[in-house]
């Protein structure tokens, strides 16, 4: 397998997490919203940088960055390393491959862990007009007025202050990526929503979905949406930095119960 994974091995159950658009493990550890040095007690935590991220090779073409795929590399992650069933989580971007991960696989999928879902339904109108001008810039005036223009952006209200470090993370992503590959991953996540309501709701495993407020290309609307769509869904909105970092016991709570 291509992807670039970090794998404990051993025999405790499988935790695996899959990272939010244009971050990476490295990054996730500089600034996550979960803290994963310390994996859950008996747990066996994988992590992989997806297809263009990180260390990870990746294509130029938006084509290979659609959500049907991300999700077919994570279950061929499980496969890679002998996993049969999983427990399966992510952010933003990450959450998304979640939820296509167990809708094309629900046998493989233990429970679910659904951070900061991307905007979605009537939400994802104006994030995908921005995230579709985005690569458009990108692909025919390089990442130079993109990047300035990142980096002039005041963060919405949730990731200023103490989060204000994850919202730093996210332009360095942009930063790392080739610019045609940036072009590439910005125009594959303005084309592809979350998966179909009715598939969400054929999704009978437990899942934690955790939400944030003031935040329109993660908005609270989406988290409450597939928390209600999801049989056994349980969920969390955070007004606050603080309360944020609240997620890591949750987390592991949920864990423990699952």
């Amino acid at each position: 397998m291509n992807l670039s994974i970090r794998d404990p091995g051993g025999s405790g159950r499988a935790l695996i997490w899959a990272h939010g658009l244009a971050s990476s493990m490295a990054l996730e550890d500089q600034a996550g919203l979960i803290d994963w040095k310390e994996p859950a007690a008996g747990w066996r935590l994988v992590r992989y940088d997806a297809r263009g991220h990180g260390a990870s090779p990746g294509s130029a073409s938006a084509a290979d960055y659609r959500q049907p795929l991300l999700a077919a590399d994570l279950l061929d992650l499980l496969d890679h390393l002998g996993i049969d069933r999983a427990v399966v989580g992510g952010a933003s971007m990450g959450a998304a491959t979640a939820l296509y991960a167990a809708v094309a696989a629900p046998e493989r999928v233990e429970a679910l862990v659904v951070a900061v879902p991307p905007a979605g339904r009537g939400a994802r109108r104006l994030p995908a007009t921005m995230l579709r001008t985005a690569a458009t810039t990108v692909r025919l005036m390089g990442k130079g007025p993109f990047l300035r223009m990142a980096h002039l952006t005041t963060p919405p209200p949730i990731l200023r202050g103490e989060l204000e470090p994850f919202a730093r993370s996210v332009v360095a992503g942009f930063e790392q990526l080739p610019r045609d590959r940036l072009a590439a991953i910005l125009r594959a996540a303005a084309d592809h929503d979350l998966p179909a309501d009715a598939a969400l709701r054929r999704i009978e495993v437990p899942a934690l979905v955790l939400g944030w407020t003031t935040d329109p290309g993660h908005p609270a609307a989406t988290a409450e949406h597939v928390a209600r769509l999801l049989p056994r869904a349980e969920l969390h909105l955070a007004e606050t930095g603080a309360e944020v970092r609240t997620w890591e016991g949750i987390v592991r709570s949920f864990l423990q119960g699952v």
